[in-house]
């Protein structure tokens, strides 16, 4: 072994590499494209306890799909709010989504090993209970908690977050209605071709929500969705052509693409020449 003084150093310098937060997220990493869930997640923690937010986040996304773990989103939450607090958007945005609709134990998660322990023990059952999910069963709906994060996420440039953020305040979701925000955050999310956002700018020219109704410009936003694969586009379009709206008469049949789609079916069926 090399005892000089050189030698030593490099030792402590590797030793020292591997006691930091990317060591220890990488170390989870590897673990898991193994699937070795319960090593990623002993190497996560150590990440965390150095402050790694993206090590928070994984956790919580173990919790989430019951990698390793029993499924539980209180326990998913806990983690996420965590990163979320660091900052971390796609913690942010999962957040908000879950929020968004509240979650029960599904199949597999917390519910069913109750259900199963307390057929045998109730008190034991409870007092376990009370140890393996600490941060509860259920996590209830709340629209401000949903919009306090979904906003975060948003403003730190998360597309997604931004177009689910232009849907509450088109609908008044956690906020005041208001069609000037939400035009605003579709758009933002639509540059980056995000389907659900381009629908909405659909929606907002179609209906004249906040501006001046728009056929054309309505047609060319679901236009953009529909390719995007967004199916309530498709339909949107689809019967726009039907109906004669937003396109020249040279272009009333609708594009080969559209009339492709199972979504618009029943639609192209009105559509075709007879």
């Amino acid at each position: 072994m090399d005892q000089s003084a050189p030698g030593l150093l490099e030792r402590l310098r590797l030793m020292s590499d591997q006691d930091t937060d990317k060591h220890w997220l990488e170390r989870g990493t590897a673990h898991h494209k193994k699937r070795r869930h319960l090593r990623a997640l002993e190497a996560w923690k150590r990440a965390s306890a150095l402050g790694c937010a993206e090590a928070e986040y994984r956790i919580g996304l173990l919790y989430m799909h019951g990698e390793g773990v029993l499924r539980s989103v209180p326990d998913a939450v806990a983690w996420f709010r965590r990163a979320g607090a660091a900052g971390h958007f796609d913690a942010q945005y999962q957040l908000g989504r879950i929020y968004f609709g509240g979650s029960k134990s599904g199949p597999g998660g917390a519910d069913d090993w109750i259900q199963i322990a307390s057929q045998h023990n109730n008190e034991s059952a409870r007092q376990a209970l009370k140890i393996l999910f600490p941060n509860g069963l259920t996590i209830e709906k709340d629209l401000n908690e949903a919009m306090r994060w979904i906003a975060a996420a948003a403003a730190a440039g998360h597309v997604e977050a931004q177009a689910v953020l232009g849907d509450m305040y088109r609908h008044g979701l956690g906020c005041e209605q208001d069609y000037v925000q939400a035009y605003r955050w579709y758009t933002l999310a639509a540059g980056n071709s995000v389907a659900s956002a381009q629908f909405g700018l659909g929606d907002i020219h179609y209906q004249g929500l906040g501006v001046e109704v728009d056929r054309q410009l309505a047609a060319d936003w679901y236009d953009k969705a529909a390719r995007n694969g967004d199916a309530r586009a498709q339909v949107a379009l689809a019967s726009m052509y039907l109906a004669g709206e937003g396109r020249p008469p040279i272009l009333m049949r609708p594009p080969a693409y559209l009339l492709r789609q199972p979504s618009v079916a029943n639609c192209a069926a009105y559509i075709a020449p007879h």
